[in-house]
């Protein structure tokens, strides 16, 4: 193989490579997402008050995890993202104090309407929540909220909420290798270029 014809072949690698991952890179859009920062930020609270806080004194993952006491909810906005590219959304949950709560979750779009939905817990362990079905694929997410519970009587009315999930397909940005390859590509193409003008000269 040629210098030239290997420095095509490298390139149009590179390309390939570069196009596939730019069509098709799964992320989770939502921010602080497993509330490692320490912080609640960029989540906030909806209405009035300071209910959710983040400490490390349970977590699902990592350090942190969210608490509510009280039917209040967390809830974090991005920009529109069309539900035929989301690809899951979940989040685990525990109610130390009761084995059966139930939670809220709402799904909020860019056509400003929202829909909401309920999940109860089945023991007072960490749970994982599976809600992409709940999900309208027809249109376009723009927001996510969780509540805590309230309304049963007893032990303190406690939520935990981590590792919140929304995966998604967005356009990706070539890996460091595929950059390399590109680099390489370009270089052999450009020496070859220069080794022909030289000749021909």
């Amino acid at each position: 193989m040629t210098t030239a014809s290997k420095a095509a072949w490298m390139l149009a690698a590179a390309l390939g490579v570069c196009m596939t991952a730019s069509n098709a890179s799964a992320t989770n859009i939502l921010a602080n997402a497993g509330f490692e920062t320490g912080a609640l930020s960029p989540w906030f609270e909806g209405g009035l008050g300071a209910h959710w806080t983040v400490d490390d004194d349970d977590a699902h993952s990592g350090t942190y995890s969210a608490r509510d006491v009280g039917n209040y909810s967390i809830n974090q906005t991005f920009g529109a993202v069309a539900g035929t590219d989301i690809n899951e959304i979940s989040f685990w949950m525990r109610h130390p104090f009761h084995a059966n709560a139930p939670t809220a979750y709402t799904f909020s779009y860019s056509d400003s309407t929202s829909a909401q939905f309920l999940v109860f817990s089945t023991s007072s362990d960490w749970q994982f929540f599976d809600v992409t079905a709940q999900l309208d694929t027809a249109k376009s997410l723009v927001g996510f909220n969780i509540f805590g519970f309230s309304g049963t009587t007893g032990p303190i009315e406690l939520t935990r909420v981590d590792d919140v999930v929304i995966d998604a397909d967005v356009g990706g940005v070539p890996e460091p290798a595929t950059w390399a390859l590109m680099i390489a590509g370009f270089g052999l193409a450009g020496s070859a270029l220069r080794r022909r003008v030289a000749a021909t000269a």
